[in-house]
């Protein structure tokens, strides 16, 4: 039966080279948009914040932090159910998965380890599935519903978390072995205080694994919402050594949105 269509190999020819043609058009089309993007971005830039994005987002967040911890939680209480499941789709889970891996190391199971923003737990999901199960986990997170997603989550892996629900520094804990902390300083007005007292909740010698909003135009799409803030390696690196900690090691997400919204940190708490 006749398709209507020439099958010789000169209009074969053709019709490869119009799929070819279309191809490039295609990606022009994108590198276009993705210029136009970037020109809006730094237009904004220019308009709104006249100094750099970061510094004139830093000045005016602090304010806004201090005075909205309660907003905030409630924003994640809202966004609890599906924030799991966007975590993963956005690459995040697999980037935890890759930033805890590159270390190769060697841990006992009788290990204490408080996860500091905990959200619905992919930080400690991550490393329970590299690690398997600390003698004990803590997921400290200010929202309930957060929480909740967090625990399922991590019963899913065959651990049972303990549950705090308070702000950094709004409650004592017992020292620990391993921090972790996955954009939590962004959102702190003191983000020294904040690795201070992240300091205090380890052993001599126990890890941090710290990861931070670095700036990026993704980040301030994410601003409008969060009203977060980012850093600079270097400045970041700064803080974290007037903390009290050594820096080990310092890891670039390699692809997806973390590698253009997040940055990874090890450190160890000095003596």
């Amino acid at each position: 039966m006749s398709t209507g269509r020439c099958t010789c190999k000169n209009c074969a020819s053709i019709s490869r080279k119009r799929t070819f043609k279309q191809l490039q058009t295609g990606f022009s089309h994108q590198l276009r948009l993705r210029a136009r993007i970037d020109e809006c971005y730094a237009r904004i830039q220019r308009r709104l914040w006249p100094v750099t994005l970061e510094k004139s987002l830093q000045s005016w967040q602090a304010p806004l932090m201090a005075d909205s911890s309660i907003e905030t939680t409630n924003g994640y209480d809202v966004v609890a159910p599906r924030w799991g499941d966007k975590m993963r789709a956005l690459g995040y889970y697999d980037g935890y998965l890759g930033f805890l891996s590159e270390q190769q190391r060697h841990l006992s199971g009788d290990l204490r380890v408080i996860d500091v923003g905990a959200g619905t737990g992919s930080f400690a999901e991550a490393w329970v599935a590299i690690n398997g199960a600390p003698r004990e986990l803590v997921l400290l997170e200010p929202s309930s519903a957060m929480l909740k997603q967090g625990q399922a989550a991590l019963r899913r892996r065959g651990t049972e978390p303990a549950l705090i629900k308070a702000l950094l520094g709004g409650v004592e804990l017992a020292p620990s072995d391993e921090v972790l902390a996955a954009h939590v300083i962004e959102h702190c007005p003191d983000p020294l205080l904040a690795l201070r007292q992240m300091r205090d909740l380890l052993h001599p010698g126990g890890q941090l694994h710290l990861v931070i909003s670095k700036p990026h135009w993704c980040n301030a799409i994410i601003w409008l919402q969060w009203r977060h803030r980012t850093f600079q390696e270097a400045e970041i690196l700064t803080l974290i050594k007037k903390a009290g900690f050594d820096i080990e090691r310092v890891y670039n997400f390699p692809c997806g949105p973390p590698s253009r919204t997040s940055r990874g940190i090890v450190a160890t708490r000095r003596d």
